[in-house]
């Protein structure tokens, strides 16, 4: 009976205290976490937290998808929520993303997401970073592009179209920028995929600068009377906010 009577008093003890302190949890466990919140990324706390779960799920061992998707979760984070937060910030986040997505493309270079994801951030690491670093690693951002292309062209919804399409648009004539080439990539890539407002968007500012400003003033007007597309609303925000800019900048 005493014995018994032990056993109750720490069953109830270990009820109220708890049995002990919580099991770690697996790496499989916060990968898919990380892209539950990474789902909810319109958010910006949600899109804080994928970006940190990603992190935690990829030191623990999370699978070889973790990495590009972790690069995916950088590049939102830092474009998008972090946009007009200091530079340092941002850029220790692309660097992030930059090494996952490095060592995912390293890993699997028949990958078209790691690929891709690779290209975008180092575009977007050497951007942030400034102007010589971007002429630096260009030809890295170029050759992830081309390469995604090959891979498969409907990657992102036509992600390496916008990639190398933005490639020779920012890119500087002397270095081998070239704006014309540049609206052929996004035309097809527009086409490939209709619903993605960035695409349009980066689309009106390569025409604008051909000084095709009736047509950059059509894919403006596009965006902002478009159904948006479901795949893309979390960046909905973002893109609208940037297209009326643009707009005011053609009037």
């Amino acid at each position: 009976m005493r014995t018994r009577r032990w056993l109750t008093v720490i069953a109830a003890g270990a009820a109220l205290l708890g049995a002990g302190p919580a099991q770690a949890q697996t790496a499989a466990e916060l990968h898919e976490q990380a892209k539950q919140a990474y789902a909810k990324r319109g958010q910006a706390a949600q899109a804080k937290l994928a970006f940190e779960l990603y992190e935690k799920a990829i030191d623990a061992g999370a699978p070889f998808d973790a990495l590009w998707e972790g690069a995916r979760a950088a590049f939102f984070l830092g474009e998008f929520p972090m946009g007009n937060a200091a530079k340092g910030a941002r850029l220790a986040v692309y660097e992030k993303g930059r090494t996952w997505a490095a060592k995912a493309a390293t890993q699997r270079p028949t990958s078209a997401p790691a690929v891709f994801w690779h290209g975008t951030l180092v575009g977007s690491w050497a951007q942030t970073k400034g102007v010589l670093k971007s002429l630096n690693m260009s030809d890295e951002v170029r050759t992830a592009a081309e390469k995604s292309l090959k891979l498969d062209p409907n990657v992102e919804c036509g992600g390496p179209y916008r990639l190398l399409g933005r490639y020779y648009f920012k890119l500087p004539g002397v270095f081998g920028g070239d704006t014309k080439r540049a609206v052929k990539l996004l035309e097809q890539g527009t086409k490939t995929c209709p619903g993605n407002d960035f695409g349009h968007l980066y689309l009106a500012e390569a025409l604008h600068e051909l000084d095709r400003d009736a047509e950059a003033r059509q894919e403006i007007d596009g965006i902002l009377a478009r159904t948006p597309d479901p795949r893309f609303a979390p960046e909905r925000p973002y893109v609208v906010k940037r297209a009326k800019a643009f707009l005011a900048e053609l009037e």
